[in-house]
């Protein structure tokens, strides 16, 4: 029945993301992430830094906080699906729900696209800092339609892709390690002295486990420019932004219907048991 039970939570934690969209910075869990992750570093930056200390302890800190923080979220999800299985669907939901990143996404890109439409570049601008670290302030609308679709992109693999790819192997632990790792990646790739070295690791590990769900997102997002009409505005630009909300919203369609697919099958031979 796990595997019901996992279909059930991914399904309740992508319909609380796209009702409620993602939660506040300061109460949800990746703030909770960052505070932890803050304490560990805390404990395992060396007291004289060298480069190799500083190396080795970047990869014993990373190794530490994925490894904790994803056992304590798969020992507390495994102790209630055993006593406790209606408590337990529900956290795994509301844990998924916790590491996406849908409807803000979704509706920054598609306020970008209404803001070209209007010809209002300093709105298009505002919208667009939300999304992107770029320098936005003077971009024109061709910039501005590059680093939104950039940015949308990345949102897709990061936000949607890539815990949805981990919770269908590991379940909601499996999107807490991604989102963790994305979140050790956040912090330790800041250009400064401090995580020059000590970053390292954490800027590793997130290359290595982007790398499928990159590959899926763009597959995804292709098949998706390839199924859908093209949407008719009155300015390219708009356009072209407007698609990339269709790409998007087509794309995570795809990727959840394969992934019940993919249990089908196995819940149909538990059931006919």
């Amino acid at each position: 029945m796990i595997l019901v039970y996992q279909s059930l939570a991914m399904l309740l934690g992508i319909g609380l993301e796209l009702v409620f969209g993602s939660p506040n910075r300061t109460i949800g869990l990746s703030a909770v992430l960052d505070r932890l992750i803050r304490l560990i570093e805390h404990i395992f930056y060396p007291e004289f830094p060298g480069q190799q200390a500083l190396r080795r302890r970047g990869r014993l800190m990373a190794a530490v906080a994925s490894g904790t923080l994803f056992a304590v979220s798969a020992v507390t999800l495994f102790y209630l699906y055993r006593f406790l299985p209606a408590a337990g669907l529900a956290f795994e939901g509301i844990l998924f729900w916790q590491t996406l990143a849908i409807r803000r996404s979704w509706t920054s890109v598609a306020r970008i696209a209404d803001d070209l439409t209007a010809h209002d570049l300093y709105a298009a601008r505002l919208h667009l800092s939300f999304l992107s670290n770029a320098d936005t302030p003077r971009m024109t609308a061709a910039e501005i339609t590059e680093h939104t679709r950039k940015a949308a992109h990345d949102d897709l693999a990061n936000g949607m892709i890539g815990p949805l790819f981990y919770f269908f192997y590991l379940g909601a632990p499996g999107a807490v390690l991604y989102l963790v790792i994305l979140r050790l990646r956040s912090i330790h790739a800041a250009p400064d002295d401090r995580y020059r070295f000590f970053g390292i690791a954490s800027v590793r590990l997130y290359d290595v486990i982007r790398v499928i769900p990159e590959f899926l997102a763009r597959s995804l997002r292709t098949v998706s420019g390839r199924l859908l009409p093209r949407t008719r505005r009155s300015k390219p630009y708009a356009n072209e932004v407007a698609q990339t909300v269709s790409e998007s919203r087509l794309s995570l369609l795809l990727a959840v219907a394969l992934s019940l697919l993919c249990k089908v099958p196995a819940i149909l031979t538990l059931l006919l048991r």
